[in-house]
């Protein structure tokens, strides 16, 4: 589960200026650092010292007069710098300016939540025409007669307001959920105005309901839908699975509960957190027809098994141990300019144990990590 318990605790944000600050190294965690301990012989090969790539952050309230009840997801209107949005994951969106002291619910949808298990209203995001065409996308668990209760919904409301009020609900697709996990839930818009979805091998533990694998569903998968080419919406031509062996909406497949995906405002990389079984937290850098291989393997390694055929497995980006993760959370490329040295990384961080992490795509084994003063991210945002 992600949700922020406390009413007065708001989730990390990369539109903290201070959050990778440089700092006293000698405030850093004391445990064990990845990627190679010493330099090799080897000329061409040559790993950056994990100390120099950030030194122990420094965290700051960002908006010290908001008070959220359980921060799932937070972002700003595509062309307003003025206002922020946040969700809380009984099913309500607010809408604040400044410290959050104006804070107001602009949409309240919560008579049609199921919050049970990892249920809730798990994530927004603003069409990149926001400014023009008011529309909003929602992910959520949509109370259902069906046991235990919980239908994933793609669903999208228009405000004609600005976003002080938001219309009707217009439902994009559904299907059940057979357990109140691993339900996965995030969504991104692609560089080219695409819909990238995600979703979990709905629940259990160790693939019970053997989805992981499974072609025939959306389940365990990344979707991308065009929202702007059909009612409710189109197939792009490009997706891989068109001609056949999968949906047709579907990107990649293979995850196990991809807990928040973001798409690099330079690059158009899309990056997934996705949550291990009991020994692996992973990162994923997606691509096109991809598989990334739960339960097969967990991260880089076999599940279940000595052995595994890992042909048509495509590797994480990272994978990270119980040690340092337990429940990943995907972040994002940082592209903002006053924290000139983290240009380029992957920040993510992880709701059981606290840490913030950044990697350089380019060198991901060697990461970096600090421990956050609060902990239990349940999402990274960036204005």
């Amino acid at each position: 589960m992600r949700a922020v318990s406390s009413s007065s605790f708001l989730f990390a944000s990369l539109l903290l200026a201070t959050a990778f600050a440089c700092g006293d190294a000698s405030d850093a965690p004391p445990a064990k650092k990845s990627g190679l301990a010493t330099r090799p012989s080897n000329k061409t090969c040559i790993p950056h010292d994990v100390a120099e790539l950030h030194k122990a952050a420094q965290f700051q309230r960002a908006f010290p007069a908001l008070t959220v009840d359980a921060p799932m997801f937070m972002a700003q209107a595509p062309g307003d710098a003025t206002h922020y949005f946040v969700s809380e994951r009984a099913g309500k969106l607010r809408r604040f300016t400044g410290d959050g002291a104006d804070s107001e619910v602009v949409l309240d949808f919560s008579n049609t939540v199921n919050v049970d298990g990892e249920g809730g209203f798990l994530q927004f995001a603003f069409h990149p025409q926001f400014a023009t065409n008011g529309t909003i996308f929602i992910s959520y668990t949509k109370k259902s007669a069906g046991t235990p209760g919980l239908r994933s919904t793609i669903a999208k409301r228009v405000t004609a307001d600005g976003g002080k009020t938001f219309g009707e609900e217009v439902e994009l697709f559904s299907f059940e959920q057979p357990a109140s996990n691993h339900n996965g839930g995030s969504l991104a818009f692609s560089k080219d105005g695409l819909l990238y979805v995600s979703f979990g091998d709905g629940g259990g533990t160790g693939n019970t309901y053997e989805h992981g694998q499974d072609t025939t569903t959306f389940f365990s998968k990344v979707l991308r839908i065009d929202v702007d080419g059909g009612s409710p919406y189109a197939v792009p031509p490009s997706n891989p699975f068109v001609a056949g062996g999968a949906p047709p909406e579907v990107y990649a497949r293979g995850f196990r509960n991809p807990w928040r995906i973001s798409v690099d405002r330079a690059t158009g990389d899309l990056w997934v957190g996705d949550v291990g079984q009991g020994a692996w937290e992973e990162i994923d850098r997606v691509v096109s027809g991809a598989n990334y291989g739960w339960p097969i393997r967990e991260g880089r390694n076999c599940y279940g098994a000595a052995t595994c055929d890992t042909t048509g497995l495509t590797d994480p980006v990272v994978d990270l141990s119980r040690d340092e993760a337990r429940s990943i959370t995907g972040g994002y490329v940082y592209r903002g300019t006053e924290v000139p040295e983290m240009a380029g990384r992957y920040v993510f961080g992880d709701f059981a144990t606290g840490f913030v992490f950044s990697l350089d795509p380019a060198l991901p084994a060697v990461y970096a990590r600090v421990e956050a003063p609060n902990g239990g991210w349940s999402s990274f945002a960036e204005g």
